[in-house]
């Protein structure tokens, strides 16, 4: 019997190491670790910003845009603000909402989670900015990023 047990402790503690190889860390490597936000008036610059990461790809897992009226907010023709991303192969734009808004009325613009995250350029920042925005409304942008290999 003794001998069954060793033949059977020999055989199976090759796959116990293998399993103990294989087995990840507690680390998640796709947990968004860098932050950006940025609050101003809508026809300033309000630009968030993540850095660069020398010989890295910056991925982006989320991106909050609303819209706050700081005081009456007069309906104007166009899309406004226009928020633009940079650092992308290919940028995005939201268009914010112009109508009439009242004191304190709040307008999200985007709230998306990227199960698949946006992949930066290597060693590029990613910042999003606004343009042709109301004095009226203030703009909220919070955004969530990892750095990893590219």
């Amino acid at each position: 019997m003794k001998r069954i047990v060793a033949v059977l402790f020999l055989l199976l503690a090759p796959l116990a190491s293998a399993q103990q190889a294989t087995q990840q860390s507690g680390q998640d490597l796709k947990a968004a670790v860098l932050e950006a936000t940025a609050t101003g008036a809508a026809n300033t610059a309000v630009t968030p910003s993540i850095a660069a990461v020398t010989g890295q790809c910056l991925y982006v897992t989320d991106i909050y845009i609303a819209i706050v009226a700081n005081a009456a907010v007069t309906g104007a023709a166009g899309p406004a603000p226009i928020f633009t991303t940079t650092g992308l192969p290919t940028n995005l734009v939201w268009w914010g909402d112009n109508s009439s808004l009242t004191i304190g009325q709040l307008k999200v613009v985007t709230d998306k989670h990227f199960a698949n995250p946006l992949k930066v350029i290597a060693s590029t920042a990613f910042t999003i900015v606004t343009s042709a925005g109301q004095a009226t409304e203030n703009v909220r942008i919070n955004v969530l990023a990892y750095a990893a290999a590219c």
